[in-house]
Formats: C-alpha cells, sequence, structure tokens
C-alpha cells in the first residue's frame, strides 16, 4: 500500500521543516543581518549571494535568480519531483504520510506498484548472481573484472540466467501481472502476443534514485549477443536523461568533496569507487543533459568529465559543453592515455595518480579551444573552422557575464581580434531565414510589469487589500503569465490565497522564484500607502480599455480606407501613450524596510 500527500501534510510541514537547517545540508550560512548568506549552491561564485529568509522560510540568489521554499529547495538540489520531495522531508523530520487508500489516484498506486516489482526484481536477479546454478559465470565475470563482494554487494549487482521466462516465471508465481511488469520495462509482449523477459544471460545493474529506489535497470550480456549493454525502456519511474548511475552511493562524498567524475560506464563508476574514489557518477548512454548537470549542481560546482583517450572521447566532450558552460559549471576535462579507461587506468596506476591527473584536468572549453585548433589547423582557414565550432557553444550561454569571459577566451585561444568574434557571434545569433523565434522562448516584457509586481507584493504584505483589488478584475490586466497565476491564487473569493500553498503552485518552479524575489524586496506595505498604488494601476486598467476600442476603430478606418478618420485616431493613440507615459510607472514606489 501506498502513501499519499495531503493538504494537512504539505501544512505540517511547512511548519516543521525548517528551511535553514535543510539548506546547510548543502551550504555554508553565516548570519547577515536579520537572514541566512552563503556560497549559492545552482551555481559558481566567489561572493556569497544566496540569502536565506528564517522569518518568511524562503530563500533567494541574488546572483541566478534562484528562489523558493524549502520544497523548491529539495527539488531543486536533489533533482526530485514535488512528491517525492515532500515524502524526503516528511522522512528527515518525521512526519507521517497517509496510507494511499484513494481508489481515485490510479497514477500514484501505479507508480508505487512498479517500484515494489522493481524492488523484488532486484531480489531476484540478486538471487541469480549469488545462489543460481548459473550465477557461477557471472561471478567469474565479476572476479575477472576485480569487482570485490563488498562493492557487488553496495551496487546490489546480479545477474538474470539465459533464457525466456527466469524473470517473468517467478513474478507471476508471486501474482503480478503481465501489463505492470511490461509497463516497469522487465518484460516485452512478442508479435504472437506471448510475454518474454527483456534481459537475458546479463550482468544486471539496478539504477537508483536520489532516495535508493530502484527505478530501472541495467544489463551487460554475458556472451557475444548485441547489444552488449541494454538498460531499460523509458517509464513512468525511469527517465535516462534524468537519472545517473550511481549518485545514490556517491552524494555524500561529493557534497563533501565539492567534485564529481563523471565517467562513461558502469563498471567505472563501481571500479573507481572499489580504489577509494566515490564521488563518482555516470550517465546512462546518452551525452550528459541538462537534468543531469542541474541535478550535479545541487552537489558540487565542479565537474570533472573522465574520456577514454579516442576521438570518442572528444565528441562527448563537445557533447556536453554546451550544457555545462551554459549552466556556468566548472568543468574540466580528464582525456586518459589511449587505450585506457577509468577503470583500467585506476587498476594500473592507483587512486593517488588519477586525482593527481584529476587536479590538473584542463577547464572544458580550454580544452575545445586547443582541441578544434588540432583538427583543423592553426592557419587562417582552420581557425575560421575552429571559429565557426565553437560559436554555436557560446550561443547558448545566457548570463551575459560568463558569456562574455568565453567570448574572450575564445578570442584569445584563436588569436583573432575579439571585436571581430564578437561580430560574428552577433550575425551567428540572428534567426536563420525561415525560422521564427519560438513565442514561448521569448522573454515577456511589458510596460507594466512594475506595477504587477508591486501589487503582488502589496496582496501578499496586505491581505485586507485583496478585496478591494479583486473588485478591480485586476488579474485580468496582468501581461505576465507568472505574476497572473500568483494573482489568481491570491485574489480567489474563497480562500484567498490558500492555494498559494496547493502542490500545483509549489511545484512550479517558475511561481516560487519570483514570489522569493518578491519577498526579499523587502516592501513595507499598509492600507494608507497602497491606496496611490490601487489608483494608479485603475487609471492604467482605463488607458488599457480606452486604447483597445482605440485599435478597434483604427482598424475599422484602414478597412474602410478613410485616410483623415485613420490620421485623427492614430494621433489619439500617441497621446494616450503619452499619457500611459504620464501616469509614471517609475512613480511606483514601493515601500522599503530599513535594512539593519
Amino acid at each position: 500500500m501506498g502513501t499519499r500527500i495531503t493538504d494537512e501534510t504539505i501544512e505540517t510541514l511547512r511548519n516543521v521543516a525548517d528551511i535553514a537547517q535543510v539548506v546547510s545540508d548543502r551550504v555554508t550560512l553565516k548570519r547577515s543581518g536579520r537572514r541566512l548568506a552563503g556560497l549559492c549552491p545552482f551555481h559558481v561564485e566567489k561572493t556569497p549571494s544566496f540569502s536565506v529568509d528564517t522569518e518568511r522560510q524562503m530563500y533567494h540568489c541574488f546572483g541566478c535568480g534562484a528562489g523558493g521554499d524549502v520544497f523548491s529547495f529539495v527539488m531543486q538540489s536533489e533533482g526530485l519531483s514535488f512528491p517525492d520531495a515532500v515524502r524526503s522531508l516528511a522522512d528527515r523530520f518525521g512526519v507521517p504520510l497517509a496510507e494511499n487508500n484513494d481508489e481515485n489516484d490510479p497514477a500514484s498506486s501505479e507508480r508505487q506498484a512498479l517500484l515494489d516489482i522493481n524492488r523484488m526484481a532486484s531480489g531476484v536477479f540478486r538471487y541469480g548472481l549469488l545462489k543460481s546454478s548459473q550465477g557461477s559465470i557471472a561471478r567469474e565475470y565479476l572476479k575477472k573484472r576485480r569487482i570485490s563482494e563488498e562493492f557487488s554487494e553496495v551496487f546490489s549487482l546480479g545477474f538474470i540466467p539465459d533464457g525466456w521466462s527466469y524473470l517473468l516465471d517467478y513474478m507471476v508465481k508471486k501474482g503480478l501481472n503481465t501489463a505492470l511488469l511490461e509497463k516497469a520495462g522487465l518484460v516485452v509482449c512478442g508479435r504472437q502476443g506471448r510475454f518474454y523477459d527483456r534481459f537475458r544471460n546479463r550482468i544486471m545493474f539496478p539504477i537508483q534514485d536520489i532516495q535508493g529506489r530502484v527505478i530501472g535497470f541495467g544489463g551487460r550480456v554475458l556472451g557475444d549477443e548485441n547489444p552488449k549493454y541494454l538498460n531499460s525502456p523509458e517509464t513512468s519511474l525511469y527517465h535516462k536523461a534524468r537519472s545517473l548511475y550511481g549518485l545514490y552511493q556517491a552524494r555524500h562524498e561529493i557534497r563533501k568533496k565539492r567534485v564529481v567524475y563523471v565517467v562513461e560506464g558502469y563498471f567505472d563508476v563501481i571500479s573507481l569507487h572499489q580504489n577509494g574514489i566515490p564521488e563518482t557518477v555516470a550517465g546512462l548512454g546518452t551525452a550528459l543533459t541538462r537534468e543531469q548537470v542541474q541535478l550535479l549542481r545541487g552537489y558540487t560546482e565542479r565537474v570533472v568529465l573522465v574520456f577514454d583517450g579516442d576521438a570518442a572521447g572528444l565528441r562527448a566532450a563537445e557533447r556536453a559543453a554546451p550544457i555545462l558552460l551554459s549552466l556556468a559549471m566548472d568543468a574540466r576535462v580528464l582525456l586518459l592515455p589511449s587505450g585506457e579507461d577509468p577503470d583500467s587506468f585506476v587498476r594500473s596506476y592507483g587512486k593517488e595518480v588519477f586525482l593527481e591527473k584529476g587536479a590538473e584536468a584542463e577547464p572544458l572549453f580550454s580544452f575545445l579551444i586547443q582541441s578544434s585548433l588540432q583538427r583543423w589547423g592553426r592557419n587562417p582557414a582552420g581557425r575560421m573552422r575552429s571559429l565557426e565550432s565553437l560559436l554555436p557553444v557560446i550561443e547558448n550561454i545566457t548570463d551575459s557575464v560568463v558569456r562574455d569571459i568565453y567570448l574572450r577566451e575564445l578570442a584569445d585561444g584563436l588569436d583573432i581580434e575579439e571585436r571581430a568574434v564578437r561580430d560574428r557571434l552577433g550575425k551567428q545569433v540572428q534567426p536563420r531565414h525561415g525560422q521564427k523565434q519560438s513565442r514561448e522562448a521569448m522573454p515577456v516584457f511589458s510596460e507594466n510589469l512594475r506595477m504587477e509586481e508591486a501589487l503582488i507584493s502589496l496582496l501578499l504584505s496586505v491581505p485586507q487589500s485583496r478585496e478591494r483589488v479583486s473588485a478591480m478584475n485586476a488579474q485580468d490586466f496582468f501581461s505576465d503569465p507568472v505574476l497572473k497565476r500568483i494573482a489568481v491564487c491570491l485574489l480567489k473569493k474563497d480562500g484567498a490565497g490558500t492555494a498559494l500553498n496547493s502542490s500545483e503552485i509549489l511545484q512550479d518552479e517558475e511561481v516560487q522564484k519570483r514570489l522569493a524575489r518578491i519577498g526579499f524586496q523587502e516592501s513595507v506595505w499598509n492600507m494608507e500607502n497602497a491606496d496611490t498604488l490601487i489608483s494608479q494601476f485603475q487609471r492604467l486598467q482605463q488607458q488599457t480599455q480606452r486604447g483597445s476600442g482605440l485599435m478597434d476603430r483604427i482598424k475599422a478606418a484602414e478597412a474602410g480606407r478613410d485616410q483623415a478618420r485613420l490620421m485623427a485616431l492614430l494621433e489619439q493613440k500617441q497621446q494616450q501613450a503619452r499619457e500611459a507615459a504620464k501616469i509614471g510607472l517609475s512613480r511606483v514606489v514601493t515601500p522599503r524596510r530599513h535594512i539593519q
């Protein structure tokens, strides 16, 4: 039987889960006035810009803009979904979760069923390795790979013998239906409607989430069949782009040492852990993804990519670069000698040599520049090819300061005038002919934005103002979609503002960031100084309504080709614009509290 998350549970956790205590697991906090400050765990910085407000139980980074409450912090730093973040906090602070008897929540019950199936399957595979008659082959293979019994147990390694229904037969005898086994990715339905095991004659590697729950499997074949490595398919539990092998076992050491080594294979991870380098994880058969990097950002600012010394390693570094650099990670590359992989290298040369090379690992962007020059040459044509190949990496960097740093490094590395590189970058980022920029990707700009944010600040600070603002249907005039979602919650007739505590809003990252940003503005509102703001907003509403009607008349004049009327209406439109400016959005002065 699973558990469910109730509104009462969320409210209890908000009261008992102290954000300072939770954040302190990741960040060294020091008192700064009435707040706590430290280095942001979500981007690289040397001067603390990360702040925790224990009174409001919120955090905000003035550098990268991250922010929210205790749920947001756990979700972002641990890479968890909202339900998993709640469960993690509930377990930590001893808040019981209700038993899930709700038959109207099939998704939750199915998720728990799949977790139970994976846990059971992991046990079957473990038995297959240690006790089955065919397990000796797998045990001999692990011995050959120098995997100790201790680390075989740490990573719960298993084995499934050859055959078509080893796991299927066991699970069916236990009363499990094949439909669920298929959803878990453990069995496959053939053309004739018969089910069979997905994994056969393989060493099995359980893939765990950050809470240690088995969400999928990887299998290494013992024989000549292809593919050599086979992973679980995408399921409701397992998303390879959001998962990292070994992170559950490595998370504490990564946080402690503030570095993570990212390798490519299961055995590489286990071998490095076994040889005293437990701050190691691996991707799952794909290039490093944004979700995986964001997951690691919660633990460390430094990522060392460990690649075999061949062309494939270089390509892997090139694929990872745009994401790592765009997220301002301290990314480095450790390229091993030709013919070596992390497993063979650490067994041949030992822990100390590996760590020495790791400490000397080359910064990622510098590595890309030098590799590109080696490939294309240092003559003018070669440097131009290098420039064209590396500019797309810089395009993906949204932080203007970080972007500027890498642009200068690129110009210096290629020995090209910086102004020429900037000019080429400006041309390259223009949309290509026939392409349209995604409307969702475009930032929202609004002449009323400052007013909208001030109104939200007022509604949060002075609940008595909500009735008056609600009577104006203010939320209908919000142009910023994030602020509009907040306004709708705050202006609900029944239980105004309580919707901000709903699970939907609590797991809305953009809403939480904006609430934290507004909360950290130290605004001091009361009904007296709120009158000016509300009156100003009413005038803007009137301007907007008049402008809408005017646009209808302008369109009618255009359709009727009435040039005299059209010119008069356009003059009215310009006059309205001047009047709107006179209302003075710059006059929206948010009252401030004196900060000690």
